[in-house]
């Protein structure tokens, strides 16, 4: 254990996320073992001692154990590192101390001194074997599936201990798996008990015993398609539309599809899409009630996870009465699926999250993601940072949409991008494609899909966007520009724009400032009064005097440039000289007016130009030099 200890102890210069990264692979390498030996049908005590095993290695704790329940008490049944025959063999009635509490499966028990803890129901003779074994701390919790209790699973520990929370998780994850194996072993122990009755009267029962035997060929079957490497939604809809006979659709908890699948199809042959059928009541009935129910021509199934409602099964065809169960406990395993579909989500999520903090922080990069890192290949690809949120300061939703449009802008089989939250906003690091296009790499057209995606949900979403990175050191200073460019889009109240950090320059510092302490200045107020007139008048002066400063003071070049004759511009610097003063030429002044005016060009940059054909670009690029194109 010690070792083991040592092995899994985070290294000085490895992050938390890192750590718990590896915890819940280790996690969902257990739960993929429990799923495995219940597939192969070995012997269950064989499986649930290495529960126990692995248990008391994921945890850390001097002990782990299982314990069984009969009709009135509950039993120690396999255990890890227990001492003394007498604590190995406890027998408990239900409802007392900490094993005997979780045993009835109503809630999770935790005791840091069980001896002293007031809180239990304690018995004498079981606190004498309690004190032999040493025992302080425990953790118990129940055993149990769709409303039945099989038992409990504890760790404990011989000194003090408050349990954190991701080993109440850990443990959590383990029990409802091993309700899981204890319910299907029972399953199979009943199939083999009733062939074994039924081999005594071979022509009688002839018919049932095949019966029996495909519900043990149809579970194997299933197992496989979610335990495959390939294993999801798709391969269980094949599975199950082959064993069924019929079309079949797998939804979402949201009633969205997930995958169909239909007899004799292949894995890249999907089905002929089916109009929606209003199914609405069908499934709530089905939710409510545990059971399938057929409506319209279509076999409805649930598949639940105590009160939560994962997804559901459409069988197109109405079954009969006999074999609603059977589609029921098809249904089961599609829970499982789903729910191990979860954990691998979970922990994905966790790797980006980790992988983006090592790309974009300035300490050194955890040796576990080293080869991550280097797979982007950063020097010869580059890559771009794009920083988004909605002004809520809750980035899941953001987060959700840009997920969303870098998957689809996946080449091949290759994801887009590394996607997590950062610093309160949703954060991507995206590689690049190949030489640069213009200096930019398609980061420009997956900020304007998630303007659009967010626009379409009724969310005006803004996205800061960095210059091409070929280092980490340039995608960590990548992600300060992104952040700026945010920054200065919230401090001018524009939403549902892209900005590009790299080319804000001073504008973008001063409003950077102004987002992080709003008593500040704003770089706004000095042509605050440019601004009144306009809207007073229905005046374009605030445009003319930023073409006319981006423009060197040319009337010229600003006539051309605003598609007007030089005489006109005249008239316009003239009526700006009366509202802003006739010293807003000069130097000293003229710079904070031409710092507020491009602030103005990023709040503004949507705005047709007077006499141009299209309106420009959404994206603001507000520092072109002199002569630039506004």
């Amino acid at each position: 254990m010690d070792r083991w200890r040592s092995a899994h102890t985070p290294r000085a210069d490895e992050a938390p996320s890192t750590a718990d990264f590896r915890r819940r692979a280790e996690l969902l390498d257990v739960v993929t073992e429990i799923a495995s030996r219940t597939t192969a049908r070995r012997d269950l005590g064989e499986a649930l001692e290495a529960i126990v095993r692995r248990t008391r290695e994921l945890t850390g704790s001097d002990m782990a154990y299982i314990a069984l329940n009969t009709a009135e008490e509950t039993f120690i049944r396999y255990s890890h590192g227990v001492r003394t025959p007498e604590y190995r063999t406890i027998r408990m009635p239900l409802g007392y101390g900490v094993l005997g509490r979780a045993a009835t499966g109503r809630a999770t028990v935790v005791t840091e001194d069980y001896l002293l803890d007031g809180t239990i129901t304690h018995l004498h003779d079981i606190d004498e074997i309690v004190r032999g074994e040493g025992v302080r701390a425990i953790l118990g919790v129940p055993m149990t599936l769709h409303g039945v209790v099989h038992g409990a699973l504890l760790v404990a520990d011989r000194s003090p201990r408050r349990y954190p929370e991701e080993v109440v998780d850990t443990v959590s994850v383990l029990a409802r798996h091993t309700s899981a194996a204890l319910a299907g072993a029972r399953r199979l122990e009943e199939v083999g008990a009733a062939l074994a009755r039924l081999h005594e009267d071979r022509d009688t029962h002839l018919e049932r015993i095949l019966d029996l035997q495909d519900v043990l060929e149809i579970d194997a079957r299933l197992l496989e398609s979610i335990t495959a490497p390939a294993a999801g939604p798709a391969a269980y809809a094949r599975a199950v539309a082959d064993l069924v006979g019929c079309r079949v659709d797998v939804l979402d908890a949201d009633a969205e599809p997930l995958a169909q699948g239909a007899p004799g199809r292949g894995a890249d042959e999907d089905p002929a899409p089916l109009p929606r059928v209003p199914l609405e009541h069908a499934i709530r009935t089905a939710r409510a009630t545990g059971h399938p129910v057929v409506d319209q021509g279509i076999t409805v199934a649930c598949a639940l996870s105590g009160d939560e409602h994962l997804g559901t099964l459409l069988v197109h065809d109405a079954l009969p009465v006999p074999l609603l169960p059977r589609i029921q406990r098809i249904a089961v395993f599609l829970t499982m699926l789903l729910l191990m579909v979860r954990v691998r989500t979970d922990d994905h999520h966790r790797h980006q999250r980790a992988l983006l903090d090592a790309l974009i922080g300035a300490g050194a990069v955890p040796g576990g993601l080293r080869g991550a890192v280097e797979a982007l290949e950063l020097p010869r690809r580059g890559a771009q940072v794009l920083a988004v949120e909605d002004g809520t300061g809750d980035p899941s939703t953001a987060l959700e949409v840009l997920r969303a449009c870098l998957e689809s802008a996946r080449e091949g089989e290759a994801p887009r991008g590394i996607v997590a939250p950062h610093q309160g906003h949703a954060c991507a690091v995206v590689p690049g494609r190949g030489a640069p296009r213009d200096g930019r790499d398609g980061a420009a057209e997956i900020a304007a899909e998630v303007i659009a995606a967010g626009r379409e949900r009724g969310v005006a979403m803004n996205v800061g966007v960095s210059g091409r990175c070929t280092d980490r050191e340039q995608l960590a200073a990548g992600h300060r520009d992104a952040a700026r460019a945010l920054a200065s889009l919230a401090a001018l109240g524009a939403w549902g724009r892209t900005a590009h950090g790299d080319q804000l320059g001073a504008v973008g510092l001063v409003l950077e400032a102004v987002r992080a302490d709003p008593r500040a200045r704003s770089p706004l107020d000095g042509i605050a009064p440019l601004i009144a007139d306009d809207a007073g008048r229905g005046g374009d002066l605030t445009r003319t005097a930023w073409v006319f400063a981006e423009s060197g003071g040319n009337v010229a070049r600003t006539a051309r440039r605003l598609f007007v004759h030089p005489n006109t511009v005249r008239q316009r610097l003239e009526r700006i000289g009366r509202v802003l003063g006739p010293d807003w030429r000069e130097p000293s002044r003229f710079l904070d007016l031409h710092l507020g005016l491009r602030a103005w060009a990023i709040a503004h940059a949507d705005r047709p130009q007077e006499g141009a054909a299209t309106p420009p670009d959404r994206t603001v690029a507000a520092v072109d030099g002199p002569g630039g194109a506004p």
